[in-house]
């Protein structure tokens, strides 16, 4: 480190000091994978359903589909696969 720090040192030997400290002196950068917590979980259970429910759409080509009755299509999934208005 004090060669190539050193300026009375000509420059080629100073280069050539620091090509070889410089791995010891900065470690190399790695890869690392980035950790995203997301909060706005569905269950997946309504994820099925409204999945279902797309499929039924699609196949139906157009057509008048009777939805079952009871919960099939919860509020929570309806809100979350719309664009926001």
């Amino acid at each position: 480190m004090a060669i190539y720090k050193d300026p009375s040192q000509e420059t080629a030997v100073r280069i050539e000091a620091a090509k070889a400290t410089i791995s010891y002196e900065k470690p190399p950068l790695a890869a690392i994978d980035a950790k995203v917590r997301v909060d706005d979980h569905v269950p997946l259970a309504d994820r099925i359903k409204s999945y279902l429910r797309d499929d039924a759409i699609e196949a139906s080509a157009g057509k008048v589909v009777p939805l079952p009755a009871g919960d099939a299509f919860p509020a929570t999934v309806a809100t979350t696969n719309r664009p926001p208005s």
